[in-house]
């Protein structure tokens, strides 16, 4: 069952409906610093339980709740720079045309031990939700969600260059999904913050 469990955060009306997929296995405060990141005046919170080994089913299946006129997703294990949505927000707001927008990340890579900036893979995205819903066939069929990546690197999708998310990088079961189907093999590209 694919529900928003108790507590959706976030006011009535908020700008930006926000999913976390949930698996049960999430470090507990992991999860907290992760939902602390979240603007509740601007965006709707919804928990929701992912689909052992299909992350586009359960992505599709959260984006379609809420009614805000945009829509994003944070993972329990990363979380977002003050601002970030803020500025998300306010760009699409300034330019009605830009179907959605990606921040650049910080990744904290587990596996080598060190932390570099990257653009286009687990940035902050958001979306119009009007525009999203004409992607979710693409999520839909892609158990490792690389729709997801694909989805933000089209060029109507813009980059910003601020540097909104932190991703953790380790043997998480998203990350050996991935890696299974050969996602992470030259991914991701560090950028020279002196090039943004």
């Amino acid at each position: 069952m694919l529900a928003a469990r108790a507590g959706i955060q976030g006011k009535a009306m908020s700008k930006i409906d926000v999913h976390m997929l949930v698996l049960g296995t999430e470090r507990p405060d992991w999860k907290a610093q992760a939902i602390a990141s979240i603007p509740t005046d601007i965006c709707t919170l919804r928990i929701v339980d992912g689909i052992p080994g299909h992350i586009g089913q359960a992505r599709v299946r959260a984006y379609k709740l809420g009614d805000a006129e945009f829509v994003s997703s944070l993972d329990p294990d990363d979380w977002v720079e003050p601002n970030t949505f803020e500025l998300c927000l306010d760009f699409l707001e300034r330019h009605p045309r830009c179907p959605g927008v990606v921040s650049l990340e910080i990744v904290h890579d587990y596996f080598k031990r060190r932390t570099y900036v990257t653009r286009n893979k687990h940035g902050l995205k958001v979306y119009r939700r009007k525009w999203l819903e004409t992607r979710y066939f693409e999520m839909e069929d892609d158990p490792a969600v690389s729709t997801g990546i694909r989805t933000s690197s089209r060029p109507e999708v813009l980059q910003l260059p601020i540097v909104g998310l932190h991703w953790r990088k380790y043997p998480s079961d998203a990350f050996l999904l991935r890696k299974r189907f050969g996602l992470h093999a030259n991914q991701p590209m560090e950028v020279d913050l002196l090039d943004i």
